[in-house]
């Protein structure tokens, strides 16, 4: 909960939940190899630019003042990254990350050596489709694989292609 420190969220984190996103997703590097990487982006609107003390949804745009700005790559922390080929076997060994965030949006993360038990934490996995097949293990597009389906929000699979 190092992040949650310097971001001015760490006491806010011991009453009431905060928002976060984690996302995974492959680049290609070269035939047959990606980089594959999870990371955790601050999104909660309460969350404090430790360099300047803003909030870090909004930037500094000269003239109009402060804008609202959550794109911004200077708030995102890679997590785990894997070389390899781009398939659902390799998202297979990010599960535990997935397992993490989804047990702190149910539970809050417990008190230990390191600190005071964490409240829930919201969690969004913003990712694109194909990182979504992969991580949710489902769908493959409109090729025809017999019974897998299209997309994981789908119930059309490739026996039902005409």
């Amino acid at each position: 909960m190092i992040y949650f420190k310097n971001i001015k969220l760490y006491e806010l984190s011991q009453r009431v939940s905060v928002e976060i996103s984690f996302s995974l997703d492959g680049a290609k590097l070269c035939d047959g190899f990606s980089l594959l990487s999870a990371g955790v982006k601050i999104t909660d609107s309460r969350a404090v630019d430790p360099r300047d003390g803003y909030p870090m949804c909004t930037k500094d745009d000269g003239p109009f003042g402060r804008l609202f700005n959550n794109q911004s790559q200077n708030y995102c922390f890679a997590e785990k990254s894997l070389i390899g080929k781009d398939t659902k076997k390799a998202y297979q060994k990010f599960a535990d990350i997935f397992n993490f965030f989804a047990n702190r949006k149910k539970h809050c993360l417990p008190a230990s050596e390191l600190g005071p038990a964490i409240y829930s934490v919201e969690t969004w996995i913003p990712q694109d489709l194909a990182s979504m097949w992969k991580s949710l293990n489902t769908g493959c597009g409109g090729r025809k694989n017999e019974d897998t389906h299209f997309c994981h929000l789908c119930t059309c699979s490739g026996n039902t292609i005409v």
